[in-house]
């Protein structure tokens, strides 16, 4: 009398098969941990970088960047990797070093750029900027950095004309010049007192600065390097000195006047001399 199918022993085919079976599971779980284990390994390497496992000057970078539009741009997509970071900073140096030696792409004209003149108050001046077109944000960064490098010579006393001993000295013999160190003690402050960042509205931009006690002298330092700007990096058809524009008024208010000192800013009072 046969058994019951539930009783009879399985048939070597179903032995195989359920063997098969079990093989190919668990040959699919193998290639399930050979495919799960690089996915793993690349969120590890798009996670970020554990905070406390950056370098210091990392980390200071990050913060500052909160305010600082340029270092934040230097950061981005970096994921706090301090070897792409260095990669970024340099090639920022060298794009900068290749727009002050002139080597870089250049926006400037061979058109002259004028220069007009209408009512001036040295203490209470805007100068006022016509360019040939709308400008980049880099360009206007770099129109920014060579006003602030003007204030900045303006503030330390640069542009007194009591004190021009070498300028004096033309057609004289430099080497070995006399000069006059007690002429400087002697000398009256002629120092600029503050001035407002650049402000740009279309194809112009703007600043208003407070000459203090500095000479005439330094308008001309300005004419001279902005001549050399317009040609070489940001054509300038006309600059302004004084007056107001019609279409783009001016803060009538002391308190409306976006001010800045940029020597009296915490990055240079930081400074160590």
């Amino acid at each position: 009398m046969p058994l019951p199918l539930s009783l009879q022993p399985p048939r070597a085919g179903i032995v195989f098969t359920l063997q098969s079976l079990a093989k190919s599971s668990a040959n699919i779980c193998q290639a399930e941990r050979r495919y799960v284990s690089p996915l793993r390994q690349s969120k590890i390497r798009r996670a970020p970088a554990n905070r406390a496992t950056k370098p210091d000057w990392v980390r200071e970078l990050e913060e500052d960047a909160e305010n600082d539009f340029e270092i934040a741009e230097i950061l981005k997509d970096t994921n706090g990797d301090p070897d792409l970071i260095n990669k970024k900073m340099a090639a920022q140096l060298q794009q900068t070093q290749m727009d002050i030696l002139g080597m870089g792409p250049t926006s400037g004209t061979d058109q002259q750029m004028m220069v007009k003149f209408r009512e001036v108050d040295p203490f209470d001046l805007w100068i006022w900027f016509e360019l040939h077109r709308i400008p980049s944000e880099r360009e206007k960064q770099l129109l920014g950095q060579v006003l602030t490098s003007w204030f900045m010579l303006g503030r330390l006393g640069a542009f007194n004309g009591s004190s021009l001993q070498v300028y004096h000295a033309v057609g004289e013999d430099l080497n070995y010049l006399n000069y006059e160190e007690e002429d400087l003690e002697s000398l009256e402050p002629a120092c600029f007192h503050d001035m407002s960042n650049l402000e740009s509205n279309g194809r112009w931009c703007r600043c208003w600065v407070n000459m203090g006690t500095a000479d005439e002298l330094g308008f001309d330092m300005l004419i001279n390097s902005l001549a050399t700007f317009s040609r070489e990096n940001l054509g300038i058809r006309t600059l302004y000195m004084g007056g107001n524009n019609e279409d783009w008024e001016i803060p009538r208010r002391p308190d409306e006047r976006p001010s800045m000192n940029p020597m009296s800013m915490s990055d240079f009072d930081d400074m160590e001399y």
